[in-house]
């Protein structure tokens, strides 16, 4: 997969993720975040609060596509809702985060179980 189709497939993510909280946490105003493929090592994605961003990581994004898909992304996006409509003084997956992820349909896991045995550069 190349990176224009995987940014295809990642703008769509986010759009339909945050499309889909608008609605069933009553949040209109929720703003798109932006992202870029600067995360590496183990980490496949994190939230950026302030800047409102997701880093993906690319390695990790073509090894696993369908589950970055699925839950990768939304989970990120889940970390950034969160943040805009309850503030930075909540815990990244507590509470808030886990309302969110199960308001978006999704199962609150911490973490993925991606092979990292190798460290991945950005």
């Amino acid at each position: 997969m190349t990176k224009d189709e995987a940014n295809l497939i990642v703008e769509r993510i986010i759009r339909e993720t945050f499309a889909k909280a608008r609605i069933s946490l009553s949040k209109p105003a929720l703003r798109l975040p932006s992202y870029s493929w600067r995360l590496g090592g183990r980490c496949a994605g994190r939230a950026y609060y302030r800047p409102n961003e997701i880093g993906l990581n690319w390695k990790l994004f073509c090894d696993n596509t369908p589950d970055f898909i699925s839950d990768t992304i939304p989970h990120e996006c889940a970390h950034l809702i969160a943040y805009q409509i309850y503030g930075g003084g909540i815990s990244g997956h507590g509470y808030h985060w886990k309302h969110v992820m199960l308001s978006l349909g999704l199962e609150p896991i911490r973490c993925h179980n991606y092979d990292t045995k190798e460290r991945f550069d950005a």
